[in-house]
């Protein structure tokens, strides 16, 4: 999934998707202009596996998909 959206979809993705903590913050990590991070760099900043960050993206790539 490509992670450059226009300010005005990730406005529109946080106002409607409901992320729960979790998903917001890596969201934000992943979508961030000043420089986006690795599922590596997330797990490892976070204290949470790889495998925990990529079950999140997944979910996060759901409720998109749910509000497009």
């Amino acid at each position: 999934m490509n992670y450059d959206f226009t300010k005005f979809e990730l406005d529109y993705i946080n106002e409607n998707a409901n992320f729960n903590d979790t998903q917001q913050e890596i969201f934000n990590r992943l979508t961030d202009k000043r420089g986006r991070q690795s599922i590596v760099q997330i797990s490892m900043e976070m204290n949470i596996s790889t495998a925990s960050v990529s079950r999140v993206i997944k979910q996060i790539k759901h409720k998109i998909l749910k509000i497009i």
